[in-house]
């Protein structure tokens, strides 16, 4: 399947980036990592994320970060009813699902998990092509969630009580690079298809490094 990378209306993107803008403005604190990869710095650790387990849209069965032990992996966010950057990110993992080396995985959780159930996730997999095995679609409880992507992954997310259904929660649009070990070793951006290649030679680099 050819995925044709979606185009945000500027109308869409002058929302999005305005309630962004909100966001952070609201005075959090939050501990970012904007460096572009790993840039030579294969030994920096981000930080170790928390344990978590959730629910696999593609069989509905539990799966979490014992799943992922000793693989590196891609984790991203989106929600299917998104008319933000949730469809360009997830056009470039569906690239990347084809362009990672052995051993890596692409995790996909969701920001809008009442809404985005098993079977919602389960056709927005198929659409872009995902493949189960390659590529994990994750949703469950609101709060684990929120608190995964806030205290785990150490970034923004917020729901927007009377927007429309396509701007109901504004997160971040990075993408996280984590090593075998469930630590998070570098951020990228997801909107943009500069990031693949950085993606795939970090990829590559985490899995050739002596583990402990």
């Amino acid at each position: 399947m050819q995925i044709q990378e979606p185009v945000m209306t500027q109308k869409a993107g002058r929302i999005w980036l305005g309630v962004l803008a909100l966001a952070l403005a609201g005075g959090a604190t939050w501990a970012w990592n904007y460096k572009e990869g790993l840039s030579g710095i294969e030994k920096e650790r981000l930080w170790e994320l928390p344990q978590f387990r959730m629910v696999s849209a593609a069989d509905g069965k539990p799966f979490g970060s014992e799943d992922l032990r000793g693989k590196v992996w891609v984790a991203g966010f989106i929600f299917t009813r998104c008319q933000g950057p949730c469809p360009v990110i997830t056009a470039n993992m569906a690239r990347l699902q084809s362009e990672l080396p052995d051993g890596a995985r692409l995790v996909s959780f969701t920001v809008d998990p009442e809404w985005d159930d098993a079977d919602v996730l389960r056709g927005y997999m198929e659409e872009f092509g995902a493949d189960p095995s390659l590529w994990v679609f994750l949703t469950g409880d609101p709060k684990t969630l929120y608190d995964l992507l806030y205290r785990g992954f150490k970034l923004p997310v917020m729901k927007n009580p009377g927007m429309p259904g396509g701007f109901a929660v504004t997160h971040s649009s990075r993408l996280v690079l984590v090593d075998p070990d469930g630590v998070a070793r570098a951020t990228y951006e997801g909107t943009s298809p500069d990031s693949l290649k950085k993606i795939v030679r970090d990829a590559r680099a985490l899995l050739k490094e002596p583990r402990t």
